[in-house]
């Protein structure tokens, strides 16, 4: 449905399909319109030898469209990327899927029209400038506890937004940052799931995670404090 103009990733074609901007009986008519009449058929006004010849050249005009739209004839012309079985096409799209999912810690190029949850995470750290709708997560620590482990000299982690908090990438992977791993500033560390779209929460600073406040799965909310963070 978007051929090469619209710069496509990916552009498939079964042995069924055809490949052009239009039919070759519609490009013809397009290309004789002004010796045409309203049904489209060779107007009157010609004799016969030049019915005979807008006739063939319309029926040139279409064969060579006709001609260009086999997908093995685009896929040979690098028009398309790849023809494949019908009985392929579940497969591929499923692959693609599969390649095209958004991988943590990476930012895709995409249509700059369409956010991300990347694009979340940016707002809700309040690093997009000129967007109201963006929050600063830096509020100050509640409670006693938070004041004993600042007095320590500890950098608290924050949730970057609403959402589950997750220290590993899936129930068989250990986990992305235990207390005691050295970490670098940015790194991605845990994750956090909106609607089964994982996000990384990432270390404010190099250091030491000295400790985790949740467990996998306990909702969160913007800004809490979910772990700290012995700078150094």
């Amino acid at each position: 449905m978007a051929g090469l103009p619209y710069d496509p990733i990916l552009q498939l074609a079964t042995p069924l399909s055809r490949l052009a901007v239009m039919e070759g009986r519609t490009l013809a008519i397009a290309a004789y319109n002004t010796r045409l009449d309203d049904d489209f058929e060779i107007d009157a006004r010609f004799g016969p030898e030049e019915r005979a010849e807008i006739k063939a050249g319309m029926a040139r005009t279409a064969a060579r469209i006709e001609a260009d739209m086999d997908p093995v004839a685009a896929a040979a012309r690098m028009d398309t990327d790849e023809v494949v079985r019908l009985r392929e096409l579940r497969p591929w799209l499923k692959a693609l899927a599969e390649m095209a999912y958004q991988a943590t810690g990476y930012r895709r190029v995409k249509n700059p029209r369409i956010w991300s949850l990347h694009d979340l995470e940016l707002l809700a750290n309040g690093r997009r400038a000129g967007h109201p709708e963006a929050v600063s997560l830096d509020e100050a620590p509640v409670g006693a506890d938070d004041e004993v482990a600042l007095a320590d000299g500890l950098v608290p982690i924050r949730a970057p937004m609403e959402g589950s908090f997750w220290g590993r990438a899936s129930p068989d992977k250990p986990p992305m940052a235990p207390a005691g791993a050295c970490v670098g500033a940015d790194e991605g560390i845990a994750l956090i799931e909106v609607m089964k779209t994982f996000t990384p929460i990432r270390s404010p600073a190099p250091g030491r995670v000295e400790r985790w406040v949740v467990a996998d799965g306990d909702g969160v909310r913007p800004g809490q404090v979910i772990g700290w963070l012995r700078p150094g």
